[in-house]
């Protein structure tokens, strides 16, 4: 039977609130839609309701598929008594049953019973739609993409991080070879690295994938239509899934007090990251997907340094003690160094496909930096020496780096839950947070002798002292996502909400004000306070903004 998906008149509700209104639509075999929408506009009901997890309240689902149907939901994780190996044997179970129905039948087919030569050629041909014969080399793949091929597959989940559980329950789901795939959110526990090895994957499925989801490196390289959940209803394909979000782009505005200009800086799918002050006074940017760093001067200017590896992902720059730009390059695991006069130059790092990311200088004259992918800290001196330190973690993913006030290096652990802290003598320390699955990112040293950070997971900031107390404060907005944060020399921090547009000021208080940007989908992401006293921001979209009173 061919593949169908489509429902008809759907209503669902939730106590006296409905989230789908009626809604008819189709879905086309081998379709690549991707779902855009308001957080509870219905998007994750509608992947639900196809997965077979929910029943509408009225109208009618009908989804057959003759290689089944795979689902990665936000909800329900795997159970954490499980073993790796369980996992993976869960995902492949219906391919394994046929494979050996296949085997038991193919002895029988001499015989010519038309019954089970009807079934032998109805499995094989469901085994080979589902990549049977593909299957353990697909485990494989996956397991690399997603950052798992050294995890023991004896392990239990419960000695996983949540990050590295969520990233085997997506790649479990990738690995079954299913004819259709519904996916909620499925770079949440993913680098921008893993991103990329994602979306890859995605572009070899030839069966119908719908996605939902709020990443711009994501939807930057997507390659599909949109539909877009809106007042209870889905909108029929109108352009290109590329970065835009029209329909998200209505969310109310606020008064904007200040003055907020956007300066074209590169191409809109360059991707303006990280973001740093220079000492000659300019503003300097990484291009994470174009590999060049680029220099905003005082005057307007804009020049662009090509770096020699178009792929190599610088992502967060700094200032050095040397008179230069240092930044990480994720992809090829270096770190750069770029002059004021536009010199640059990379040295490796020790441990290979480390995945520096965050970046520092500390007090003792080195650049500091954080290995997303080993779970390390590095320390490189202004003539290129690196020097290694592990952490007591497994999959925490050390991302944003600062100097504290007492002398240490402060960093956050995204998938540990934790805040490090390493003194000069190498030794760290961790601060598990709170709130579960806060999943800090940013982190900068504040004029009130504590650390700042936020938490893109709970939509929510946090202040630690030097002693380890801790504070957490929920924004107004808790899907915002905030992303980066820089403390304010005049008190109080700035901080990026790349999922909802917008950039926010927290005073030393915990009292929080945000300010939308001017244009929707511009998706903030570093951010600094420059010599002028005003706030620059890094917008994915190409750009780079100036806040100003």
């Amino acid at each position: 039977m061919p593949t169908q998906i489509s429902l008809h008149a759907v209503t669902r509700t939730y106590g006296d609130r409905t989230v789908l209104d009626a809604v008819t639509c189709t879905v086309a075999p081998g379709e690549r839609a991707g779902i855009i929408g308001e957080n509870g506009s219905g998007k994750s009901t509608l992947l639900r309701l196809l997965a077979g997890r929910e029943k509408p309240d009225e109208g009618q689902v009908t989804v057959v598929a003759t290689a089944g149907v795979g689902y990665l939901g936000q909800e329900a994780p795997l159970p954490t008594y499980l073993r790796v190996r369980q996992v993976i044997d869960g995902a492949l179970a219906e391919l394994r049953a046929i494979e050996a129905r296949l085997r038991e039948l193919e002895p029988l087919l001499a015989d010519g019973d038309p019954r089970q030569l009807t079934e032998y050629g109805e499995l094989a041909t469901v085994f080979e739609l589902r990549g049977g014969y593909q299957a353990d080399a697909r485990v494989a793949r996956t397991l690399h993409a997603l950052g798992l091929a050294g995890v023991d597959h004896d392990r239990r989940l419960d000695s996983l991080s949540g990050g590295e559980q969520a990233r085997l329950h997506l790649a479990a789901v990738l690995a079954a070879g299913s004819e259709v795939l519904l996916l909620d959110e499925p770079t949440n526990h993913l680098s921008p690295g893993l991103v990329e090895e994602l979306e890859a994957a995605l572009a070899d499925h030839p069966g119908a994938l719908l996605v939902v989801s709020h990443d711009r490196r994501l939807r930057q390289r997507w390659r599909g239509e949109y539909r877009a959940m809106t007042d209870g209803r889905l909108h029929v394909p109108r352009s290109r899934f590329r970065g835009s979000r029209p329909e998200e782009g209505k969310a109310m505005r606020r008064d904007v007090p200040l003055s907020i200009q956007e300066i074209p800086v590169s191409e809109s799918d360059a991707g303006p990251y990280g973001i740093t002050a220079g000492p000659d006074g300019a503003l300097w940017s990484t291009l994470v997907h174009a590999g060049k760093i680029v220099r905003l001067t005082v005057d307007g200017q804009v020049d662009s340094y090509p770096l020699d590896d178009p792929a190599c992902g610088p992502s967060v720059i700094t200032s050095g003690p040397d008179g230069a730009l240092w930044f990480t390059r994720f992809r090829d695991h270096r770190i750069g160094r770029i002059t004021a006069r536009g010199e640059v130059t990379s040295y490796p790092v020790p441990t290979p496909d480390c995945g520096p990311y965050g970046i520092t200088t500390g007090p003792d004259g080195a650049l500091w930096f954080t290995e997303m992918n080993t779970d390390r800290i590095g320390r490189i001196s202004t003539d290129g020496t690196v020097t290694e330190y592990p952490l007591p973690t497994s999959g925490g993913l050390p991302s944003a780096i600062t100097a504290g006030p007492d002398g240490a290096l402060w960093f956050t652990l995204n998938q540990a839950n934790s805040i490090g802290r390493l003194g000069l003598d190498g030794v760290p320390a961790l601060y598990p947070l709170p709130t579960p699955g806060a999943a800090p990112v940013g982190i900068t040293a504040g004029s009130d002798g504590a650390l700042w950070f936020v938490e893109i997971g709970a939509g929510q900031l946090g202040r630690i002292t030097p002693d380890g107390r801790i504070q957490e404060f929920p924004l107004p907005d808790r899907a915002a996502r905030p992303h980066a944060i820089i403390a304010d020399p005049a008190g109080g921090c700035w901080f990026t909400e790349w999922g909802a547009n917008r950039v926010g000021r927290v005073t030393v208080e915990g009292e929080i004000q945000g300010y939308d940007l001017p244009t929707p989908g511009s998706e903030p992401h570093g951010i600094t306070v420059g010599p002028d006293g005003a706030v620059w921001v890094a917008l994915e979209i190409g750009s780079i903004a100036r806040l100003a009173s």
